[in-house]
């Protein structure tokens, strides 16, 4: 019987400050009660995966999805062009959030201690956007 090309991948979508209580800025209410589970699944991730990808939400200052960046309040919307197109559309406005370069932006720190541990199976994604309005 041949061996099985099957590939196996944990993905941590964006365990970063700002989505996480208490402090973050677009914290999740209890988003905090992840973080034994996927602790334990990092500390098991070279029995059971091949690899182990974390994205990161990733904003430049002023990224058009901001509040502040139109002088609104968070989560408003706004009518704002279409990329290559002459329509609009509608966009929520965010509080800042993820900026690059800053705390928020980090993933959580016993997320990051343990992705440390195994580096050599680890990606990095930073889903970033530079539309500026």
């Amino acid at each position: 019987m041949a061996a099985s090309s099957n590939k196996t991948a944990l993905i941590l979508v964006d365990i970063q400050h700002d989505f996480l209580p208490p402090d973050g800025s677009l914290a999740v209410t209890d988003g905090d009660q992840i973080l034994p589970p996927v602790y334990r699944l990092i500390e098991n991730a070279e029995k059971y995966f091949d690899l182990v990808v974390a994205s990161l939400d990733y904003h430049p200052v002023s990224h058009i999805s901001f509040a502040s960046t139109h002088g609104k309040e968070p989560f408003t919307t706004l009518e704002v062009p279409k990329l290559n197109s002459n329509e609009t559309i509608t966009q929520m406005l965010w509080p800042d959030h993820c900026v690059q370069g800053t705390k928020g932006c980090e993933l959580e720190p016993g997320i990051m201690k343990r992705l440390e541990r195994i580096s050599r199976m680890v990606e990095y994604i930073k889903k970033a956007s530079i539309l500026l309005f």
